[in-house]
């Protein structure tokens, strides 16, 4: 059970980081992500947990700045859900590589 590894005082709970790629994956399918935003569709790559006081994680993927409000809220309360953080404040940062092709000139 994920609720009892993430251990008893959730507020400084630390998920365990085997959990957290099955989680975004799982989330991922039980409510797919949003349709592509100017032919490019929204990936979450992976979600690490660099912080546990209070719990902070970090979504890394691409065209994220296009990521509805409501997707974030889906992800966070999932995240309560999985790790029995209910009530707690759950911070989210979503990061996203530069465009390689951005700078290039065309022909």
């Amino acid at each position: 059970d994920h609720a009892r590894a993430a251990g008893s005082n959730s507020s400084s709970a630390r998920s365990p980081l085997r959990v957290l790629p099955a989680h975004s994956t799982s989330l991922a399918t039980c409510w797919p992500i949003p349709p592509a935003v100017a032919g490019r569709r929204i990936k979450i790559r992976y979600m690490t947990q660099p912080k546990a006081r209070p719990p902070y994680f970090v979504v890394f993927g691409n065209q994220l700045d296009e990521l509805p409000d409501s997707y974030q809220r889906y992800l966070i309360n999932g995240l309560r859900q999985t790790f029995a953080l209910a009530g707690t404040p759950i911070r989210m940062t979503l990061k996203q590589g530069d465009n390689p092709y951005a700078r290039k000139k065309r022909r």
